[in-house]
């Protein structure tokens, strides 16, 4: 009796630590993902000036606000903001833009990608234990 007690406890850990490995797979795959942390960590740094602003009306309190910025090469670029956002730029602002890969946003401190290696390693540390619950069972 002690026996089929002691395996349904290992199963239910199996499935507890199983749960919490694809919890953290889950948050490293939307962390490394997300378009405007690249943009941030891989894009080329310029500064250019706002030279239009528009905003569109989407409901309560949301509006979506659509800069049209002057780069110091020339090139214009298209940086979208919105939901419950206010207004952050005016016309003829110098303002610091970061462009990877045809998209652009402003240039904002982002999540460090240090971050990634902590939720790495406990990620493994919960696979491991895994493993080790799946090999005694």
């Amino acid at each position: 009796m002690s026996f089929s007690s002691k395996k349904g406890k290992d199963t239910f850990a199996k499935n507890i630590v199983l749960a919490i490995i694809i919890f953290f797979i889950i948050i490293n795959l939307l962390f490394l993902t997300q378009k405007s942390y690249m943009i941030n960590y891989l894009g080329v740094d310029s500064k250019g000036l706002v030279i239009d602003v528009d905003s569109t009306h989407e409901g309560y309190y949301k509006y979506q606000f659509n800069y049209k910025i002057r780069l110091k090469n020339g090139e214009k670029v298209k940086i979208s903001e919105g939901n419950y956002k206010k207004k952050t730029h005016q016309i003829g602002e110098a303002v610091n833009v970061k462009t990877y890969k045809k998209d652009s946003e402003f240039s904002t401190p982002s999540p460090n990608l240090y971050m990634a290696v902590p939720l790495l390693c406990i990620l493994g540390i919960f696979t491991r234990i895994y493993f080790v619950f799946r090999k005694s069972s």
